[in-house]
């Protein structure tokens, strides 16, 4: 469950730093994110550090690295995806991705 949340965090990181760029705020269409360019882009550097440390914090660090690694490359892949075919769901990205990576978290705590 900490690999799905690390996931899903990073995904959030990517769409939220992607949206802090004018280019991609304008092609998904949201106008009303552009003042907010520094604090979006803060905000998916901390999800990305977020996730990576989840991934640490899981036994066998030097795997979970790798594997991070991975899910980065994922993570950006499908923000790129959703840019191109999809980019008024983009701005949906970070908050949907954060909601379920805390679902991933607390069931994965039980």
């Amino acid at each position: 469950m900490t690999e799905l949340s690390s996931f899903l965090l990073a995904l959030a990181g990517f769409a939220s730093l992607s949206l802090s760029m004018q280019r991609h705020a304008r092609q998904a269409e949201s106008p009303r994110w552009l003042p907010r360019q520094k604090t979006l882009r803060l905000t998916g550097w901390a999800f990305i550090s977020l996730s990576l440390l989840i991934r640490l914090s899981m036994p066998g660090w030097r795997i979970a690295l790798v594997e991070w690694v991975g899910a980065l490359g994922l993570a950006a892949t499908l923000v790129v995806l959703a840019l191109h075919y999809r980019p008024r769901l983009v701005p949906i990205i970070p908050a949907s991705a954060i909601a379920l990576a805390l679902v991933t978290l607390v069931l994965g705590l039980r």
